[in-house]
């Protein structure tokens, strides 16, 4: 999966508190376009698509040009892919025509970031900035139905890009490393409050939160439809409401996936919204698995957990929120018997975020993990290379 620009901002901005470390391989796309084949220029990117599959790098990349993000054990990898791109297109083994650069994100992480911020400048776009919606607001406002009007009308045309955010839920079996399963795609809602309304609480009003989440979720729709990088193929979740699964922007959704990757991309609906109407959520999950899809119930804990049947609700997964205040008790033998009956093998923990929540979860057979602390490891761990990758 290809990620944005703006995803690459965050990403290096998520590794500061250990320090940015690694290596980033910069490809001038659009200047190879000038000198280039379209088709040779179509192999390059396949190239790189196939190399951030096998976990060897992280491919950040927009319609103009591309950035690779290496671990800081990599740099022979990159050397390898430079000679391998150069020999494809035709170039000197150590030609500088091609435009190539890498960068030592420990030296040079500020010059990488203005590089980014020049190419993101020089981009066209149709969309335009997340902006307040009041200007001279200096105290805490009330949402309410006007206020949510207004939301919308800013979220219509507006750019979501840099709200976007994706995290990887990983397999831990044992003492093994992190292995990545897919991604969950959603809109950081404490960064989209910032940008748009810093002074409205839009968590008081739940009926009107509702409403906005369904907006949100045609905008997301749209952006993974539209996605300039074709980065939204397979492997990813989204969170959407269960009117919107029942909804046209759904289907032309559905009408833009590949049939074959249909089964690598699951949707996840919060408990309360499941709850809160069952005869239109299942008939939501019975369009969903229909047309390949698989359904996660999210916003789930522990203590609710006993009461979730996940075969009658036709869940293919279920995701529990974890808090560490389930520490000050020990594993109980109801707990283990929810976990069992749902299947251990059908759940994932979220919001990790230190040690604990895994052995915690191991100790009921849980082997799915999301989470801060996750994405921490995974990034830290070193990939094995197979000789005849490149």
């Amino acid at each position: 999966m290809a990620y944005r620009y703006s995803d690459l901002t965050a990403f290096l901005e998520k590794m500061k508190p250990s320090g940015v470390k690694g290596w980033i391989l910069y490809v001038p796309l659009n200047r190879l376009r000038q000198v280039l084949e379209a088709q040779q220029v179509q192999e390059l990117i396949q190239m790189l698509l196939v190399f951030e599959s096998e976990k060897l790098c992280r491919l950040f990349y927009e319609n103009e040009d591309a950035f690779i993000y290496f671990g800081q054990t990599r740099e022979d990898d990159i050397q390898a892919l430079v000679l391998k791109m150069n020999f494809r297109c035709g170039f000197e083994p150590m030609s500088q025509e091609a435009g190539f650069q890498i960068f030592n994100l420990e030296r040079q992480e500020d010059f990488v970031l203005g590089l980014l911020d020049k190419q993101k400048k020089q981009m066209p776009t149709l969309a335009s900035p997340l902006t307040p919606i009041f200007q001279q607001a200096t105290q805490l406002m009330p949402f309410t139905p006007t206020l949510l009007a207004q939301l919308e009308k800013a979220l219509l045309h507006a750019d979501l890009s840099n709200i976007i955010r994706h995290q990887p839920v990983c397999a831990i079996v044992g003492k093994s490393p992190p292995m990545e399963l897919f991604e969950e795609v959603y809109v950081a809602i404490s960064d989209l409050k910032k940008a748009v309304c810093p002074n409205v609480d839009v968590f008081q009003a739940p009926w009107l939160f509702n409403r906005l989440m369904e907006t949100l979720d045609k905008r997301v729709l749209e952006n993974v439809i539209h996605h300039d990088g074709g980065a939204f193929t397979k492997n990813f979740s989204l969170n959407l409401t269960v009117k919107t699964l029942l909804g046209s922007d759904f289907q032309k959704f559905d009408d833009s996936i590949d049939p074959s990757h249909k089964q690598t991309i699951l949707f996840e609906l919060k408990q309360s919204d499941v709850l809160a109407d069952i005869p239109a959520y299942l008939t939501a999950c019975q369009t969903a698995h229909s047309k390949g899809y698989r359904v996660c119930l999210d916003m789930v804990t522990f203590e609710s957990l006993p009461f979730i049947q996940r075969e009658k609700l036709g869940l293919d997964m279920i995701k529990i929120i974890w808090s560490s205040s389930v520490l000050q008790t020990p594993v109980s033998d109801a707990l283990r018997a929810a976990v069992k009956a749902v299947d251990p093998m059908r759940i994932i923990l979220c919001h990790v975020d230190d040690k604990n929540a895994i052995e915690y979860a191991k100790e009921l057979g849980i082997s799915f993990f999301q989470g801060y602390y996750i994405q921490k490891l995974l990034y830290k761990t070193p990939k094995a290379v197979k000789a005849n990758r490149i």
